[in-house]
């Protein structure tokens, strides 16, 4: 009996006490009894004390001299029941502490049999938190609270304050309390990418030295060059790895990924993807996929306005929209516009395509290197070097080129204004029914005349030159001849000066005259395959002119080709049906 109450917890030893001596008296039991609760229910000043078996069966009553049992006193019981609390020394079974020893021990009672019904670890379903449900009184032992982990698979992430708590005699019971935790996977660190381009760029206002604003200026487009770094890209990491409460190892999240791409004329220059270059020059853009591309064209989706400024682009440009008046588009390659060009400048180093119309009040003008082709032109100026096209037709407009001028579809009416254009004119109506003013030049080189002009002045001012020089050399030289005194050594090279730059006006004149010659051979081939047709009608107060002859004419003509004949302006004409 005494080996059961050595191994049992206190509250429950008083079911297992022997019966009292004999001749003790039934209210002495009871009274014994309630002692030993009141033992256990009391806290004790050392928090580590406990009663042992001895102390609790204990005799409390005492015998008088007479030999009769003596039931203490209420107040004798108190005080006994306080010394109780207050006693330091434990006795254990069949062991004795020295009374005066200060060190204070905690006995456990032998929890090593103790079952999940007792002491219970659970796991929670993602193995992050372990918790140990004590559901006996008393102090517990780490081993005890140990082996009920273990049992549930717990092996890592310990808290040893919690487990502490836990083993104290007042810590909690009759709950589960969290012991363990995992480490949760690290967050790890999402992709970067740095772009060296703006990906959305805003217009800018410019000002000028004297500080005034200027709102066309203002630098939408982004160009670069063929070589140019264009985006380079972190890559995402991993966060540090975690573990569950039973040691499940669980790797670190990665970052959140950025995808960038290739696009037309761009490249990666490393195998891992994440620095991105131009192969090629043009414009810069970026989808919405991260897709960079360089294109040789750019496009603006609406119109040119205060929105996007000035264009200038090295490369092909296609407006989408209108031109508006007062803007102006810059581009070393080909310019398509699908609406109209109001009162604007096109500087157009390709083919110039304006699918709405050319118009205004005549403050526009568009300067192509390439061909030529606009719906409608009126009030406005075209200086091309190709072939000008205008579908329906030309009023009240200038037209210079180098090419030919065709107006054949729509109306095909060439009204007011003057056309001139090297190789020839072919429209379907010259003038109109109110005799306006049309003039019609062809078989003229603007640029061959203008260079003829200038050598000539330029021949002419070196005739000159050489006629002064000739006066200074003849002087001189008669001085030597004729003159008393020898020429000085300045005078001598001053002669011999004078030769050499008489020399070069020479050479130079004839390299002139050489030139002048082939541009006056050319002019004289323009003139004399240039032609103007009128397919239906030429009316009064057209003036045709051909190379330097010119013709008024006086009346209305039906269909009719012009060309230089000796000399002179003749037409093949028709009027009523008749040839003229």
């Amino acid at each position: 009996m005494s080996f059961l109450l050595e191994r049992m917890h206190p509250r429950y030893r008083v079911f297992l006490q022997p019966p009292t001596e004999p001749g003790r008296a039934e209210d002495e039991n009871g009274e014994e009894t309630r002692r030993l609760e009141d033992s256990a229910e009391t806290p004790s000043t050392n928090a580590d004390a406990e009663t042992t078996p001895a102390d609790a069966g204990a005799d409390t009553t005492s015998e008088s001299p007479t030999g009769e049992t003596e039931t203490p006193s209420s107040d004798q019981q108190d005080e006994t029941s306080e010394d109780s609390v207050e006693a330091t020394d434990t006795i254990t079974a069949g062991e004795e502490t020295e009374s005066d020893e200060e060190e204070e021990s905690t006995e456990f009672f032998d929890d090593s049999g103790l079952t999940d019904n007792e002491i219970a670890a659970t796991v929670t379903d993602d193995g992050m938190e372990a918790s140990v449900n004590v559901k006996v009184n008393g102090a517990v032992s780490r081993s005890a609270i140990v082996d009920a982990l273990q049992r549930a698979g717990v092996i890592a992430g310990y808290d040893n304050d919690a487990i502490d708590t836990l083993m104290d005699e007042d810590g909690p019971r009759g709950f589960p309390v969290v012991v363990a935790r995992g480490k949760p996977p690290g967050e790890g660190i999402s992709a970067k990418l740095e772009l060296y381009f703006e990906r959305n760029p805003q217009p800018q206002v410019t000002y000028d030295e004297q500080g005034h604003a200027n709102y066309k200026e203002v630098g939408v487009i982004q160009q670069v060059k063929a070589g140019d770094l264009l985006a380079v890209k972190s890559p995402a990491e991993r966060g540090d790895p975690g573990y569950t409460v039973r040691d499940k190892q669980l790797a670190g999240v990665i970052g959140r990924d950025i995808p960038l791409a290739a696009g037309p004329g761009t490249k990666f220059e490393d195998k891992d993807g994440f620095r991105l270059v131009a192969i090629s020059s043009g414009a810069v853009s970026m989808l919405d996929d991260n897709r960079i591309s360089v294109s040789e064209q750019f496009i603006v989706e609406g119109d040119v306005d205060f929105s996007t400024g000035n264009i200038r682009f090295d490369g092909a440009v296609h407006v989408r929209g209108n031109v508006i008046a007062g803007f102006a588009i810059y581009a070393s390659g080909d310019i398509e516009i699908n609406g109209v060009v109001e009162d604007a400048y096109i500087h157009c180093g390709g083919n110039l395509q304006v699918r709405g119309g050319f118009l205004g009040k005549g403050n526009g003008i568009a300067r192509v290197c390439g061909e030529t082709h606009i719906r409608f032109l009126e009030n406005q100026k075209v200086i091309g070097n190709g072939d000008v096209h205008i579908a329906e037709e030309i009023i009240y407009a200038n037209v210079i080129t180098l090419g030919q001028v065709v107006v054949r579809y729509g109306k095909g009416a060439i009204i007011g204004g003057t056309v001139a254009a090297t190789k020839g004119i072919n429209a379907k109506i010259a003038g109109n029914l109110h005799n306006q003013r049309t003039n019609l030049i062809v078989g003229v080189n603007q640029l061959l005349s203008e260079r003829m002009n200038k050598a000539t002045d330029a021949l002419a001012h070196k005739t000159d030159m050489k006629e002064v020089l000739q006066q200074a050399l003849d002087k001189l030289m008669k001085q030597k001849y004729e003159g008393k005194k020898p020429l000085s050594p300045e005078q001598s090279e001053a002669i011999d000066l004078l030769y050499e730059h008489m020399g070069g006006i020479d050479r130079w004149t004839q390299e002139i005259e050489t030139l002048r010659d082939q541009w006056f051979e050319q002019i004289n081939l323009l003139e004399k395959e240039a032609r103007i047709t009128v397919d239906n009608e030429v009316h009064s107060g057209v003036k045709i002119t051909i190379g330097s002859r010119a013709k008024l004419i006086d009346e209305d003509f039906g269909r009719s080709e012009f060309h230089l004949e000796d000399d002179m302006v003749v037409g093949n004409t028709a009027k009523k049906g008749k040839s003229r």
